[in-house]
């Protein structure tokens, strides 16, 4: 029995170059050129036929891959969201505060106007029914933006000596501006009733908010 010894690089030579001419050097080189290196001891190093590493496939392989992937973009995807979400919890608050602060501002007319006629039915000489409806409003004010609106634990006696200041300070400005502006800018009382209506619920709601119920 004839024992094999070292291809020589002629014949590997050779047998390669006989490969380039025919239609299927994977054939030829399992038929050819892999006994050579089975019997020199060499072992399978082409990259031709190379099997992958380990028992998994080719497929196998490239799903496995893909599902050390699938992770990866989920924690990015996650991470997105939570983002976008952090980003638009701040605007919906602000937008839930204004309506729920004007909302609130517009049933305490209602609180105001109704306390005041009934207390007017009543006989109650002036200015109780005045001074009343006005602490009925106003309490109603502050109970409701302090528990829904800004849904605040602020000190509640701070509050409330803060909140009364606002008020004091309100019907200061609107008196002053009563005074003043009909002659300075010709303005009529409801002109200037609406105008500081306005101006108190921008400052009202700004306080209320940053000092109030901060």
């Amino acid at each position: 029995m004839v024992k094999c010894t070292q291809p020589t690089c002629s014949s590997i030579f050779k047998i390669g170059i006989s490969m380039l001419s025919i239609d299927n050097p994977m054939h030829a080189y399992n038929t050819c050129v892999k006994p050579f290196f089975d019997l020199a001891g060499i072992g399978n190093n082409s990259p031709i036929g190379a099997e992958p590493q380990g028992n998994n496939t080719p497929a196998e392989h490239c799903t496995h891959r893909k599902r050390e992937a699938t992770p990866m973009l989920a924690n990015t995807d996650q991470v997105a969201a939570t983002h976008l979400d952090s980003n638009a919890q701040p605007k919906h608050k602000t937008l839930r505060e204004l309506v729920s602060y004007f909302g609130v501002s517009a049933t305490q007319t209602i609180v105001e106007f109704g306390t005041f006629t009934v207390l007017q039915l009543m006989g109650l000489p002036n200015p109780v029914p005045s001074i009343a409806s006005i602490v009925c409003s106003g309490t109603y004010n502050f109970v409701m933006n302090r528990n829904l609106t800004f849904k605040s634990t602020s000190n509640l006696p701070r509050s409330v000596v803060l909140f009364i200041l606002l008020y004091v300070w309100n019907f200061v400005f609107l008196q002053l501006s009563l005074g003043i502006l009909p002659s300075a800018l010709g303005w009529s009382p409801v002109g200037i009733k609406f105008f500081t209506m306005m101006c108190q619920g921008i400052w009202g709601y700004l306080l209320s908010k940053f000092v109030i119920f901060k």
